[in-house]
């Protein structure tokens, strides 16, 4: 695809530590003949004339945090603020960024077009084409966190009508933010699903009321889940999704920067090689994408530590610990023998 077919939505604060005069420069020259949009509550100067359009929203403010602690919960403005964007986009496809992130090259637009050779094979018909998102928070609901249609939103690419009905869903109720304050878990509740104070993950109110949009949702709450609804979720999402890991289409996550590096978060989370398998294991498509290596990475490995985690999470975490210093180790080792060979 040419990047005169693309329009790029940026959405989000803006923030000193992310200058957003170097994203559009940067998205400028690799995406030249794209309509650019900044939709954002903070004042901008656009004083190299980049953008096609800024938009300066209202802040309508935020929800009881999302989980029991102290950060605000923001899914209303980013749907005011992605949907007031998205409405001023006039080019067929849509990339939806947000001001913290990076891209560097256009490799997104590649895979873009791979996924078109597909499309015909599909059994649901939600989307117009398969939308591409990134694994970070794409949440594989038979791991820790087992929250089904939790679908990053952090980064999408799909066709402009696609991701306007995305963000067209209602605003989150405050009832809903404190779910968890006037209502009990479910008693298989784990640790880190008791942190959630909404009933639903921001992730999972954008993906089910796309998937749903008459509300007949699957679930009830944030982890409602058995073999059933994951099945069920899994048959939709291979056809409304194709997940990346950000090395995949050059994405550059720097507040995320933890969670990217993270084997834990690469695990829990879907990778590419997850849809490209279930791609060929539900749909016997077989993608010609060569995916970038992200451990645990091959099938094999992710299975394997699957069942391991089950039986020992103790023992996964200090084996993926003692992964770490070694590789850590292994680099420092590198550049302390490459200033000896110097000398």
């Amino acid at each position: 695809m040419e990047s005169n077919n693309l329009s790029i939505v940026i959405q989000g604060p803006l923030y000193k530590e992310y200058p957003i005069k170097e994203t559009l420069i940067k998205l400028r020259k690799i995406f030249p003949n794209s309509q650019i949009i900044l939709s954002t509550s903070d004042h901008f100067i656009d004083e190299d004339n980049i953008l096609d359009h800024y938009i300066k929203n209202e802040d309508i403010g935020g929800l009881s945090p999302l989980k029991f602690d102290h950060r605000p919960n923001n899914i209303n403005r980013q749907i005011k603020s992605t949907i007031s964007g998205i409405k001023l986009a006039d080019r067929p496809v849509l990339l939806k960024l947000r001001t913290d992130l990076q891209l560097n090259s256009d490799k997104i637009l590649s895979v873009w077009d791979i996924l078109q050779d597909y499309n015909n094979n599909r059994k649901f018909n939600i989307s117009n084409s398969r939308i591409i998102t990134i694994s970070l928070y794409s949440l594989n609901p038979r791991a820790y966190e087992r929250l089904p249609y939790h679908v990053s939103d952090i980064t999408l690419l799909g066709y402009r009508k696609d991701l306007e009905r995305y963000f067209s869903c209602p605003y989150y109720t405050e009832e809903y933010a404190s779910w968890y304050e006037y209502h009990s878990h479910i008693n298989y509740s784990n640790k880190l699903e008791r942190k959630f104070r909404s009933k639903y993950a921001v992730e999972q109110w954008l993906c089910l009321n796309f998937m749903y949009p008459n509300q007949d949702f699957p679930i009830a709450f944030h982890n409602d889940h058995n073999q059933n609804i994951i099945d069920e979720f899994e048959e939709r999402l291979v056809d409304t999704f194709f997940i990346c890991h950000p090395q995949d289409i050059d994405l550059s996550t720097p507040k995320f920067q933890k969670s990217y590096e993270s084997f834990f978060c690469n695990l829990f989370c879907y990778s590419t090689k997850d849809s490209q398998a279930m791609l060929k294991e539900k749909r016997n498509i077989d993608m010609n994408f060569e995916a970038k290596y992200a451990f645990p990475d091959s099938i094999e490995q992710r299975n394997f530590f699957f069942k391991l985690y089950l039986l020992s999470p103790y023992l996964v975490k200090s084996l993926f610990n003692l992964r770490k210093t070694f590789i850590k180790a292994f680099g420092l080792f590198s550049i302390f023998s490459s200033k000896n060979k110097d000398n």
